[in-house]
């Protein structure tokens, strides 16, 4: 539709609108109720899930700056590409894992305990790489 310049009624848009701003929410409550029905201690417990924190949410940041300092001299792209791979697992990962028969435990579980360590690690990495 964007690239042919068709419009769409505004009645049609409006809807898919409301369904697009609803999905956010209804992603989160989804995962509330599975991390409802799981045991926390096998949510908090999950050694694996600190290898992926410190893997995606430190490591990759971290490598992917000093890759690409070199390369890109714009101080607020070098740190906005920076901040995007420091972000917590989406939100959207539960939905597909359950759309495709995954363990939705372990995605939901995921998500929980990333966006959680995010509030340590991304300012931690912009304190580390861009304080001055």
């Amino acid at each position: 539709i964007y690239l042919t310049g068709l419009q769409i009624p505004a009645a049609a848009a409006e809807v898919v609108q409301y369904i697009g701003n609803i999905s956010t929410p209804l992603c989160m409550i989804v995962i509330g109720c599975t991390l409802a029905e799981i045991p926390l201690r096998s949510v908090v417990g999950n050694w694996r899930l600190y290898i992926l924190v410190l893997l995606k949410m430190i490591l990759l940041p971290l490598a992917v700056f000093f890759l690409l300092r070199p390369l890109i001299h714009n101080t607020l792209l070098l740190g906005i590409l920076t901040v995007i791979l420091a972000m917590p697992v989406a939100s959207n990962a539960n939905m597909m894992t359950l759309e495709f028969g995954g363990d939705q435990d372990l995605s939901a579980a995921g998500v929980f305990i990333t966006t959680i360590a995010s509030i340590f690690t991304i300012p931690a990495i912009m304190w580390l790489l861009f304080a001055r």
